[in-house]
């Protein structure tokens, strides 16, 4: 879509925007039924050089379910 301008804690650049739809699996890999679709979302290309992390998701994706973690196991639930 073009390009925007981004506030990070170390500082601002410019990062490239998309539109994409984005599939969040449950149950059975490939299964079109256990899939959550969410279409059209403009997200933000990831600039960060660290080797754990591939993405983030914002509060627009996570304020569609509820999202709990537990650090002492490195567990995640997202619930939609």
């Amino acid at each position: 879509m073009g390009k925007k301008t981004i506030v990070v804690p170390t500082g601002h650049g410019v990062s490239n925007t998309y539109i994409v739809d984005i599939c969040i699996p449950f149950g059975e890999a490939g299964q079109k039924d256990s899939m959550y679709i969410l279409e059209n979302i403009t997200v933000m290309e990831y600039q960060v050089n660290n080797p754990y992390y591939q993405g983030l998701l914002g509060r627009d994706i996570l304020d569609r379910g509820f999202f709990s973690m537990a650090s002492f196991d490195k567990r995640f639930t997202f619930c939609i």
